[in-house]
Formats: C-alpha cells, structure tokens, sequence
C-alpha cells in the first residue's frame, strides 16, 4: 500500500536520509536507519524498486461504476511469487444452491505471503511469532508452518448465504480452503481437536465422513473435509448443502447476468455483495440496523451488486471494480439525482 508506507516515511525523511560517502557534514539521523523499525520501512521502499508502472481507466458515460486497473512489475518479483503455485477450487462456495449475501475468495501463495511477512517485518516481531508458533506446537503438537501454511493450497473462501434466513441465531455461513494433502490436513485436524475441552467437541458422521462439531454457545462449528477442501460451516444444513452439493446445480444457475457468472467462476480472487439479499438481512437485525430508514433501504434498491476481483497474467496484476446500479443515466448523474431525493424526503418530513 504506497499510501501507508509514504504517509509514514515522508514527514520523518531526515531520520531515514543515510550518510552519503564522502559527506563531510555530520549527521545525527542517518544513525536511526539502525533500528529495526526504520529497517522495516527502507525495506518496503526497497520493494518499490519492483514496480515497473501502473495504470486506472474509467468510463464516465457508464450507468455502473466500473474501475479498471493494471499493475506490471519485473520478473521474479516478490510480489508476483505470492501469486504463484494457486490451485484455484471454488467448488465447495458456488456448490450451494441459496444465493450469497457476501462471497469472497483469496487465491495466494500463502507462505510465500508467510516469507514476505518475515523479510518486512523487523526481527523483534518475528522472535515474537516464533514464540508463539512454539506455544501452538507445545499445545496442539503441529507445527503452524510445516503442518497447515506449507500444506495450504492457495485457494481459501468465505460467505454467507440466503440473507432471508440469516438472522441472530443463524449466519448461514460457509468457510472453505484446499490443501495439497488431505491426509496431512486430516491429521492436523485430528491433533487440534483432540487437545481441545471434551465439552467444546464432539464427532459425528455426515455423508459416511468423520465431522468435528466445536460448541461455541449460540453457534455451532461443522468442521470437516470433502476431498483435498476443508469445510468449516455455521450450522449443518450449510455443510450439507457444501458437502452434496454441485457447481451445475448451485446458485448460479439463477444468476442472468453473464459478466457476473464469469467473474464468480473464473480462476481470480474475488469479493462479491449482492444488495438484495443485503437488504433481507437488515430487515431480520433491526435493532443493529435501527438507523438505518426506509428512504436507504430504498437506496439500497437502486444498486445490484459490488464485485472486485483481480488476476494475474505474467508480470501484470489486473484488478476490476464494479458497482452494478439499476440507474437509467451515467453512474454520477445517478448518484447526484439519488442524493438530491434523499435530500428532498428529509425536506419534507
């Protein structure tokens, strides 16, 4: 995140400014570079060297908001090799019939993210994550790197489906992440719960597999395997729809718009809210949602759908950013029109 790093690193420049050979004014500053936070930050700016150039464009005559974006950086970068190695498996989320209130899936090489991490943070934070990587062994008897990051196989989803039924006592909700082996993972499983509280688990059989169910109060936690994807769901009917269901026979077979389809089944990582079911699951929570009045549910109505999603080709990173609207003009002369309603009804009431 340039902005971040910059926002932090240019209104202290001095204390970052290293001696120059050959500079015969003394400096005080340059001393600071030594210490390990200021290390970090030369670091992340070193990475910037990776970045060969970046580019938005955007369609003002477009009735929907649409942001596109490329980043190209050099070959055998860091970046690019956390992007590297993904096998793609949505299967277990678009296998769910109900349609999503929120979906998002993450494809990344997540320890070389782990790599990246130790090279950018300073050693005092590491020394600390290895204390606790210790204490999780010491525990649960796995090691966090070898046994489950280094297993991981770089696809790990999330959603929450049929916002008609979701409410305090139900989220609906669905957890799903692939590995290179399953018996590994199977194992991993196996260590974790077994060291946990016999009041917290128990073991039951779903579709003739072995599922763990952790007791967290209001909710309970299915959490199992199909294949080389591990399952974790909010309640049962979730982790059968999960474990029975079909990518053919799942929800997208009632999505029409075509784009939408695509984006959702395509090999990318992806964060998807449909404003429809938003709305149901802010009628179920009115207490939560008590601000919320009728002129923005009505708001809410005038938008489908937000989608980003991203993918990488080669040397390039591409991101897309769309914000579907049900608006008859260009997508800012909507929103001022919407804006100045609103206005109108507060005015008249």
């Amino acid at each position: 995140n340039p902005a971040s790093i910059f926002s932090a690193f240019a209104p202290r420049r001095k204390k970052y400014a290293l001696k120059r050979p050959g500079d015969k004014t003394k400096s005080t500053d340059h001393k600071n570079t030594k210490t390990p936070h200021n290390k970090s930050i030369i670091k992340a700016i070193e990475l910037f060297k990776e970045y060969e150039g970046f580019g938005i464009n955007y369609n003002l005559a477009n009735k929907d908001f649409m942001l596109n974006g490329i980043m190209t950086v050099v070959k055998n970068s860091k970046l690019m090799k956390m992007f590297k190695g993904i096998r793609y498996d949505k299967k277990m989320m678009l296998g769910v019939k109900e349609k999503p209130v929120v979906l998002m899936n993450i494809g990344l090489n997540f320890y070389e993210y782990y790599k990246y991490l130790i090279y950018l943070y300073p050693e005092k934070f590491t020394k600390q994550l290895e204390k606790r990587q210790e204490a999780f062994k010491k525990k649960y008897g796995v090691d966090l790197v070898n046994d489950i990051i280094k297993n991981l196989a770089g696809m790990m989803s999330f959603g929450a489906y049929d916002g008609a039924k979701i409410h305090r006592l139900n989220y609906n909700g669905l957890m799903s992440y692939n590995v290179k082996n399953s018996r590994k993972m199977a194992k991993v499983l196996a260590k974790i719960m077994k060291k946990m509280r016999p009041s917290k688990v128990r073991t039951t059989k779903i579709g003739g597999k072995k599922v763990y169910i952790y007791n967290m109060g209001f909710v309970q936690m299915y959490i199992g395997m199909k294949g080389n994807n591990v399952i974790v769901s909010a309640n049962k009917p979730m982790y059968d729809k999960a474990l029975k269901g079909s990518v053919w026979k799942g929800f997208l077979r009632s999505i029409k718009d075509r784009k939408l389809k695509r984006i959702l089944k395509d090999r990318n990582s992806c964060f998807y809210l449909s404003f429809d079911e938003f709305k149901k699951v802010i009628n179920n929570f009115p207490f939560a949602f008590r601000k919320v009045k009728k002129k923005h549910k009505q708001a809410l109505g005038k938008f489908k759908y937000f989608v980003i999603y991203s993918k990488v080709r080669g040397t390039k990173y591409y991101s897309y950013y769309i914000l579907k609207t049900r608006f008859t003009e260009p997508f800012f002369k909507g929103m001022s029109k919407l804006i100045e309603d609103m206005k109108k009804s507060r005015l008249r009431r």
